[in-house]
């Protein structure tokens, strides 16, 4: 739902309850008294395959089932890796609002749900917007977001792979390299000196490997990090097959390659950290298209909407096409962005380069960003909280997070490369004034997830906004809700996109 204060379902006497919560940590969440997540086996089930490998589930449950209330509950699930798909982020212009499905279209995704909270006033979101690489919109502070990033692979970080163990008889499969938690109860996962992982996984056997070698065996498991060699962690097979192994015996074992490049999901914080040049002055861009100016600068760009004027700063500067400066106002002015031009909006800091900024001379914009992580990120959109981090569910179940609500999230596994859009809904159309009844917990919903394999999840914008659109046979069908229930226009989604 977008944020507000005023919505006509006070009248209905049902409290909002807006989408920032409390801090969620894993300890505090397993005091609270938390419903219980349905088995989505339990439900009346229906599966398709879309395009490029995305699985589409539809789960329907009666009233009672998954809940103890009088709706129905519905959980709609596209899942496909990273190998297959895109994570995409779409969005109108900066101030304006988007029809769900023009959202989607603009980006042919094969599976759609919404994402940022938003101000309805402004019609802005609540956190930056980075679309093809670029901070679309940014506040003027950190915020949190969920997106995806590729980068050249650093040895310490975790990858995935399978590679066969083999001595004599003895043989098992090992999956993934440096990874935080393993594959599952039976596996084995191999990690290196390099390793940044600050824990290895509980497991009852492990093995060191140097030169192929068996260098030292654990015959309970291990929770110390290799100094050299290659440690082998397992459970279940693998590990019974691990000790029967003898000190000194020689192995046949290979790591899984490598790759030169990752693409991962993240729920990272960013904020924008541009600069721009004059002829011997440098001021720091400390938002972009956000309608709240401060000290540095607040850059206006074509991302911002044509219906409205920028807000003024202390003084303005505004550039063409090519960032040659055409008008300088003195005080500030609250004007429009020209076409294909923009608009530098200064604060009270600004007063030097605005002197040197000589009007018909050429600026350099850098429109940057700095992020928690330090990771380039491709596309991002805001979000909530985290609800799964490295397996655990950490949504703390308090009065606002266990209300059955419609709720959305993006899930990862940046281990096997899998990602899920879900949503969970009444599945049916309810004429609530867009509250709509029905749907989940927070917890539930990650709790579900988990059982699919996310070790990662994110909640963002739920209630009135819970959108889910797939394309089928050519057009896109909404599966939360029915074709013909209202549908709120929002001014950001993503989806699941074909690679090319």
């Amino acid at each position: 739902m977008g944020k507000t204060r005023n919505r006509i379902l006070a009248a209905l006497g049902v409290a909002i309850f807006v989408a920032t919560s409390t801090v969620s940590n894993a300890a505090l969440a397993a005091t609270q008294p938390c419903l219980d997540a349905p088995n989505l086996r339990d439900g009346d089930t229906s599966t398709q395959v879309l395009a490029n490998s995305v699985t589409l589930t539809q789960t329907m449950f009666d009233p009672g089932v998954a809940n103890n209330g009088p709706y129905t509950s519905k959980f709609t699930i596209a899942a496909s890796t990273l190998s297959k798909v895109d994570f995409k982020v779409t969005t109108s212009r900066v101030g304006e609002y988007s029809a769900q499905s023009t959202l989607a279209e603009n980006i042919n995704a094969l599976a759609y749900v919404n994402t940022d909270y938003y101000n309805e006033g402004t019609r802005v979101p609540y956190s930056a917007m980075i679309v093809n690489g670029k901070l679309i919109y940014a506040p003027r502070e950190p915020t949190n977001v969920v997106g995806v990033s590729t980068s050249p692979f650093d040895p310490k970080n975790p990858y995935s792979g399978v590679s066969n163990f083999k001595s004599g008889s003895l043989s098992f499969n090992v999956s993934g390299v440096n990874q935080p938690v393993m594959a599952g109860s039976s596996a084995a996962t191999a990690y290196t000196p390099a390793s940044a992982v600050t824990e290895l996984p509980a497991n009852s056997a492990a093995v060191l490997l140097v030169n192929n070698v068996v260098s030292k065996l654990y015959a309970e498991g291990t929770s110390i990090k290799p100094k050299a060699g290659i440690l082998l962690i397992a459970k279940g097979t693998p590990a019974a097959r691990i000790k029967k192994l003898k000190l000194g015996q020689r192995v046949s074992f290979k790591l899984p390659s490598a790759p030169a490049l990752v693409t991962e999901m993240v729920a990272d914080r960013v904020w924008a950290y541009g600069k721009a040049r004059s002829k011997t002055k440098v001021l720091t861009i400390r938002a972009v298209n956000h309608e709240a100016t401060g000290a540095g600068i607040t850059l206006f760009d074509s991302n911002f909407t044509k219906s409205r004027a920028t807000t003024a700063g202390s003084f303005t500067i505004v550039l063409d096409s090519k960032n040659k400066i055409t008008k300088k106002f003195w005080g500030g002015s609250a004007v429009a962005v020209p076409s294909g031009g923009s608009v530098l909006q200064l604060g009270s800091d600004g007063e030097a380069f605005y002197r040197d900024a000589a009007t018909w001379s050429t600026l350099v914009i850098e429109n940057e960003y700095k992020s928690v992580s330090g990771k380039k990120i491709t596309s991002a959109s805001g979000r909530g909280n985290k609800i799964l981090d490295l397996g655990v569910n950490i949504e703390v179940c308090d009065d606002r997070s266990e209300q059955i609500r419609p709720r959305t999230s993006i899930a990862w596994n940046n281990a096997t490369g899998k990602i899920w859009l879900a949503t969970t809904s009444s599945g049916v159309n309810m004429n609530d004034w867009g509250f709509r009844q029905g749907g989940s917990t927070i917890h539930q919903l990650g709790e579900v997830l988990k059982s699919l394999g996310a070790t990662d999840a994110v909640t963002v914008d739920g209630g009135g906004s819970t959108t889910f659109l797939a394309k089928i046979l050519g057009r896109y069908k909404r599966l939360d809700v029915p074709d013909d229930a209202w549908i709120r226009e929002i001014p950001i989604g993503a989806g699941l996109v074909p690679k090319p």
